[in-house]
């Protein structure tokens, strides 16, 4: 089972002689004593590792130790065994042991030996105990630069055997000696040996069943006995402790690679390469007597951001509460230990005052909320380990804010600390807080302690397998376990929430969930409820299930239920729930974005109602308003299907009949067929144009007045800020039918040509015309259709439609003066040529000079064309006056002028996403007064990839798991190989062929990726101005680009740094720190 050392050391082909070579060779320690690291060293020796050298150096009680460093780690795998440890660390690991046997007075053998001192002898000789050196026991933890909770492996009192146990018993009692050594047994043989932790568990169940009791605990001494010769059955492990140590260490660095803590780390991005430090220190015990236990306590509380030390206890070792093995108690219970009088209750006896003390003197030394975790050993506080609090959004967002006012932190660390994905927890939904007590009631099927807020509601599920299933299917679940541990790492990420039987607000599983923003719910088994199997009717088969307090079924497999993460309430079915909503902290948090980051963000609105949203988050005005979904909400669908066939009619007419007579091809509609939309008394729409039919003409003009109100709204709450308004940039096939429900023809069931009748009807056609129409403007390659551009060139009127629609809601605004006008953009989807931009210029530039010709007596607009949205700007001086604001409007600012003037500002964008386009971008930027350009990263990835986002989501989910394809989703993450360097050509291609008598143009990207903080940083390395992303992205995105500039600012002033050290004497760098 385990090689003793010298097989080891005889298995390395280089003799012991070269351990000098290997100590000069790379000239890199791989063994640090406590005093010898600092908490800059914290790639080097982990988190755990670096906190801990620093809190020894300041004279902390932290027991003794020494680390190994990842860079032993990195050697351990890139050595041509990596199955044994390398002569030269073996070397350096038995040197620091020996230096720690000394600073403690405990040894590290397999066989007892007299104690050296005299004094340590007399002292021993008067606690009754043998005169002989007490054993040295060690905790071995993982320590890693980023946080992998639960993750990589620990293991407690290694270094004991029979011997070392019997001492152990001698020196305190023979009950805690046993349970030392059984619990170092089952860790070993689970970690190490690899033998199932269910084997061992089983053990334990049986002892305690035949003893009559319910905790470990609570076991005699013959049982506990017992259960160290079955695990030692179960289990070959070493006697001899540096053995012990040795396959321990090997063991600990291979779970770097364990399943769950690289997909964790493929979560989070972290470096897959960097590998784990090893932090070995002396064990204190927390389950010694009535005066230890151990804990884990919190500077403040991690799930509300309350500055109030928070945490949990128990009588145990020091993986127990993190592992909800005990039911802990609250941290506040502590105060009562030691406390004689109620004014020591109220503050808190001394062990109290210590804890609370040393944790607030760490979140000083290290500027930030800490998790302390502790060990009382008889009465005497110890701390393990200290690092960054895991944390709630919330939490968060309000401690980084705090921090700041503290004086802690700068506004900078602030928002680097901020993790931008999780933002959008603000828009987390919360159960109803108005929702009926007694409707409440009825719901409620059980409760626990709730450490995750937010509501969630999903189908019930036992395993991680089936969370898994229903994510790839789409349905929401929530995720029911006894006890969580990192291997539920993948249920958990599929999960929309977690329910955890066992555990505490500082388990495994609650610093798992925080930062992926899980809902999570635990310790409900202390409310009643149990998970169990139940028998189906047909008795084929067990599922499991989850009873109450008397034993009766609450929730099966697949039943619906709601978890409100704010009380901790399980509820069947779904509720009414509301948005969380934002705080002061969280709008703290977006000022001080906006002050330093230095990509403009726009927001990409869907719906109209989203316009409030924007305004919340403060974007820099709305980069794309979508005409589909205008024209689609409500009865201004029908209405433009009608139009759309009312003009395949007059098309059909036209090549039949010939032009002259198109007009007559069939009666015109009433307006009482267009849905009851509200119809103007006068009719003005394209009044001059002849070739077009009455028909259109009342279609179209129903449709420009049912858009001015969403328009009108969109510009009026916006203040003052640009709107860009995209024009119908989608299929046909979103407005048309679908083909099953359009029946057949001639057929001669009613029901099948009730939905062809009606059309026919409306559009004064026949149901075959109907038919026949409708089916020849089906796309049948929506993605690459007749859409965007292509539609409005072969359609012009219905163009134009839109063109007043977005003035003449323009106007209303500026006419009414009830809110400030902002500049209106005009995008033009799709372009893939200069000859469709220019003839949706001219269309465009027609439909303006009309419009203001009868409606405005003074105006000025500028003409943009954008290639994945490019633009070149002309400005049409109406006259000699225009002239002048035009001036003003360079010199002081839009705003300025719209307030003063009530001028009308309308910059037309063009949108292509065709590669064809990106590539001709020396030849756009050579049209006058390009104002900006923006790359759509979505419709681009679809082009470069051939892939549709919406068709194709399991095969990457397949291509990033099993297929080995992609690491990642080129719909999240940008691709820099492919779509970014088309990016990176295009704008090379641009800026060579820009005019030097112009300032730089604006450049700008929009789509999925934007959301992503991974790709926002890829998008500050280029030459990228502005961002557009939905609201709901708008926070994310701007703490991103603040982050962005924050650590390109960071490594520039490094750089300058290291010049400076470069540098001869004299040289003059001009840099002053």
């Amino acid at each position: 089972m385990f090689k003793p050392i010298k097989e080891t050391l005889s298995s390395v082909t280089e003799p012991l002689t070269t351990l000098k070579e290997w100590s000069q060779d790379g000239m890199h320690k791989r063994v640090y004593e406590f005093s010898e690291g600092s908490i800059e060293d914290r790639q080097l020796l982990g988190i755990k590792g670096s906190y801990l050298c620093e809190m020894s150096k300041r004279n902390l009680p932290v027991p003794d130790g020494f680390i190994l460093t990842s860079e032993a780690c990195q050697d351990f795998f890139s050595s041509r065994n990596n199955t044994f440890l390398s002569p030269h660390l073996l070397h350096n690991l038995r040197q620091a042991v020996t230096k720690l046997e000394k600073k403690t007075g405990k040894y590290f053998k397999s066989e007892p030996t007299p104690m050296s001192s005299a004094q340590s002898a007399q002292s021993a000789q008067s606690a009754g105990l043998t005169i002989m050196e007490p054993p040295l026991l060690l905790s071995v933890r993982s320590s890693t630069a980023a946080k992998l909770p639960g993750m990589t492996d620990t293991i407690l009192n290694l270094g004991i055997n029979d011997k070392s146990c019997a001492l152990l018993a001698k020196q305190f009692n023979l009950k805690f000696a046993l349970e030392v050594h059984w619990r170092f047994l089952m860790m070993f043989g689970t970690i190490v040996m690899k033998v199932p932790h269910a084997k061992f568990e089983e053990i334990l169940t049986e002892q305690r069943a035949a003893c009559g009791v319910a905790e470990n605990s609570q076991l005699d001494v013959d049982s506990l006995n017992a259960i160290i010769l079955n695990f030692k059955e179960l289990a070959e492990v070493p006697v001899e402790p540096f053995d012990q140590l040795r396959i321990a260490v090997e063991a600990i660095f291979c779970s770097w690679y364990n399943e769950s803590a690289v997909k964790y780390r493929e979560m989070n991005h972290f470096d897959e390469d960097a590998g784990t430090a090893i932090v070995i220190q002396e064990m204190v015990f927390g389950n010694l007597n009535s005066q230890s236990c151990t804990g884990v306590a919190f500077s403040r509380n991690p799930e509300t951001g309350d500055r109030a030390m928070d945490g949990e206890f128990c009588f145990g070792e020091g993986e127990d509460v993190n592992a909800g093995l005990h039911e802990p108690q609250h941290i506040n219970e502590l105060k009562l230990w030691g406390a004689n009088t109620s004014e020591e209750r109220e503050r808190g006896g001394p062990v109290y005052q210590e804890v609370q003390r040393l944790v607030t003197a760490l979140e000083k030394m290290f500027g930030d909320v800490q998790q302390v975790e502790f060990t009382v050993e008889n009465g005497h506080v110890y701390v393990l380990q200290s690092e960054s609090a895991m944390r709630s959004p919330k939490a968060n967002v309000k401690f980084a804010v705090q921090l700041v006012n503290e004086g802690l932190i700068t506004e900078r660390d602030a928002l680097l600390r901020v993790n931008a994905l999780q933002m959008d927890y603000f828009l987390k939904p919360t159960v109803n807080p108005s929702m009926d007590v007694e409707a409440m009631t009825e719901k409620l099927l059980g409760h626990g302690l709730a450490v995750c807020s937010g509501a969630v509601t999903g189908e019930a599920v036992f395993t991680e397998d089936a969370a898994q299933q229903c994510f790839h299917d789409g349905r929401p679940c929530i995720l029911i376990r006894n006890d969580a541990s990192a291997a539920d790492l993948q249920g958990i990420a599929a999960a929309d929430g977690v329910v955890c039987m066992e555990g505490g607000s500082s388990s495994y599983l609650v610093e798992v969930c925080r930062p992926l923003n899980r809902t999570c719910i635990v310790g409900a088994q202390l409310c009643g409820m149990t998970l169990g199997t139940q028998q189906t009717e047909a008795k084929s088969k067990s599922n499991m299930a989850v009873y109450d307090n008397v034993g009766r079924v609450a929730i099966e497999e697949g039943q619906v239920i709601t978890l409100d993460g704010s009380s901790g309430r399980i509820l069947n079915g779904p509720v009414l729930t509301v948005e969380e909503g934002v705080n002061n902290a969280f709008r703290t948090i977006l000022r001080w974005a906006d002050q330093y980051k230095k990509l403009s963000v726009f927001a990409d609105i869907t719906e109209p109602q989203d316009i409030h949203r924007n305004l919340d988050f403060g974007s820099d005005g709305v980069g794309m308003l979508r005409m589909e979904s205008l024209l689609i909400a409500g009865k201004k669908r029908d209405v433009v299907l009608d139009y759309i066939i009312v003009y395949g009619r007059d098309i059909q007419s036209q090549q039949t009949r010939g032009n002259s007579d198109a007009d007559a091809c069939a009666p015109p509609l009433s307006k009482s067929n267009i849905h009851s939309l509200a119809i103007p008394h006068t009719t003005d729409i394209l009044e001059d144009n002849s070739q077009i039919h009455p028909d259109r003409r009342i279609l179209l003009e129903a449709l420009e007045h049912a858009l001015l109100p969403d328009l009108k709204g969109v510009f009026e709450s916006n203040s003052g800020k640009s709107v860009a308004v995209t024009f119908l940039n989608t299929s046909l096939n979103s407005f048309l039918p679908p083909e099953d429900a359009l029946g057949v023809p001639h057929s001669s069931e009613q029901k099948a040509d009730s939905l062809l009748q009606e059309l026919a009807r409306r559009t004064n056609t026949t149901p075959q015309d109907c038919f026949s129409i409708i089916e020849s403007l089906r796309d049948q390659n929506p993605l690459l259709g007749v859409k965007g551009c292509r539609y409005a060139i072969v359609n012009p009127e219905f163009l134009t439609m839109q063109v007043r629609a977005i003035l003449g809601a323009g106007l209303q605004v500026i006419r009414e003066g009830n809110a400030r006008m902002g500049l209106v953009q005009f995008m033009i989807p799709m372009v893939s040529s200069e000859h469709e931009t220019l003839a949706m210029v001219t269309t465009i530039k027609a439909a303006c000079e009309d419009f203001f010709t009868k409606h405005v007596r003074l105006c000025m607009y500028t003409l943009s064309c954008s290639i994945s949205y490019f633009c070149f700007s002309i400005e049409r001086m109406v006259n000699a006056l225009i002239t002048q604001l035009a001036l003003l409007f360079k010199h002081q600012g839009f705003e300025e002028v719209v307030l003063a003037n009530g001028l009308v500002v309308c910059s037309f964008v063009i949108n292509c996403v065709h590669p064809q386009g990106m590539c001709a971008m020396d030849r756009i930027a050579r049209i006058p007064a390009i104002s900006s350009v923006l790359f759509d990263c979505d419709l681009l990835t679809e082009l470069v990839f051939g892939m549709s986002k919406e068709d194709t989501s399991s095969m990457l989910e397949y291509y990033m798991t099993k297929g080995g394809i992609t690491a990642k989703n080129p719909f999240e993450t940008l691709d820099r190989k492919g779509v970014g360097a088309f990016i990176n050509l295009a704008i090379k291609l641009f800026r060579k062929a820009e005019s030097h008598e112009t300032p730089s143009t604006p450049i700008g990207v929009c789509g999925c990726q934007t959301g992503f903080p991974i790709s926002i940083d890829f998008f500050a390395s280029m030459d990228i101005n502005f961002i557009c992303c939905s609201p709901n992205c708008l926070p994310t995105v701007k703490v991103a680009a603040a982050q962005s500039h924050i650590k390109f600012t960071k490594r520039q002033l490094e750089a300058v740094h290291r010049a400076a050290a470069r540098a001869p004497l004299g040289l003059g760098l001009g840099f002053h720190p």
